[in-house]
Order: C-alpha cells, then structure tokens, then sequence
C-alpha cells in the first residue's frame, strides 16, 4: 500500500503560511519595543524640561523665559500623547499578529497530525506485509520439511 500523502503540498503551503506568520509577528514586536523606547526617551525629556522650569521658576528669570518652557513642556506632553498611541497601536498590531500565528499554527497542527496517522498507517501496512511474507516463506519451509521428512519415512 505503499501511497504518497496527498496533502503534501498543503502541508509545505501551512509550513510556509506559519513562517511567514512568525517573522510578521516578530517584525510587530520589535516596532512596539522601537514604540516603547520611544515613549520612554520621551517622559525623560519631558522629565528634564519640568526640573528646567521648576530651576528656572525659583530663580530669578523673567515670565518670557518661563513661558519658553511652558511651551516646550507643552510640546513634549503633546509628544508624549502621541507616543502613547504608537505604544497602543503597536500593542494591538503584537495581538493581531499574534492570533494570526496561533490560527496558522493550528492549521498547520491539523495537517502534521493527519500526515503523522497517515505515516503511522503506511508503516503499520508495511509491518502487516513483512510478517505476511514471512509467514508464507515459514510455511512454505514448513511444509518443504514435512514433505521431505514424509519422504524420508516412506523409504525406509
């Protein structure tokens, strides 16, 4: 019964389809730990520039310069803000791509374990065609013996 399994290319087509789900999901990971760093480079300028002000505030600056650094302090919020939403963004990107991987791990689970029974079959079918053969040549030497043995005996 020796066969091919006809699934095949589907498996090598779900193997493909899984790899190719790997490296997105790992491209989506690295730009949210890029996103992440960028959030964080932003609260520390964001850091700095409040302890500028606060220096400044309690020396003896004029309101301008002051309000020089509210507006820069106002700018590294809105930038913070928008850092924040790539943070999410590309957390929602890391889950999407992730639920993609599982789905084609799983399909592609589906058809190793149909190629797995299919293999266990052939052997299975292989092993049953071994022992049939070596059954028959056992009774074929079986009834040699007994015949030249009967032979034997019919002489004497």
């Amino acid at each position: 019964m020796a066969g091919t399994f006809r699934l095949l290319a589907l498996l090598r087509v779900r193997r493909i389809v899984e790899d190719r789900k790997k490296r997105d999901f790992g491209a989506a990971v690295m730009e949210l730990t890029r996103a992440r760093a960028a959030q964080q480079a932003e609260e520390d300028a964001l850091r700095r520039a409040q302890d500028d002000y606060n220096e400044c505030a309690v020396g003896a600056v004029g309101i301008e310069v002051l309000r020089l650094h509210e507006a820069f302090i106002l700018k590294h919020r809105i930038e913070l803000g928008y850092k924040q939403l790539q943070v999410r963004d590309a957390q929602r990107e890391v889950e999407s791509k992730r639920e993609e991987l599982m789905e084609a791990t799983r399909q592609r689970e589906v058809v190793d374990k149909l190629h797995e029974k299919f293999r266990r079959r052939e052997e299975y079918e292989r092993n049953r065609q071994e022992e049939k053969a070596l059954a028959e040549t056992a009774i074929g030497q079986y009834a040699r013996r007994l015949r030249a043995s009967s032979e034997g005996d019919g002489h004497e």
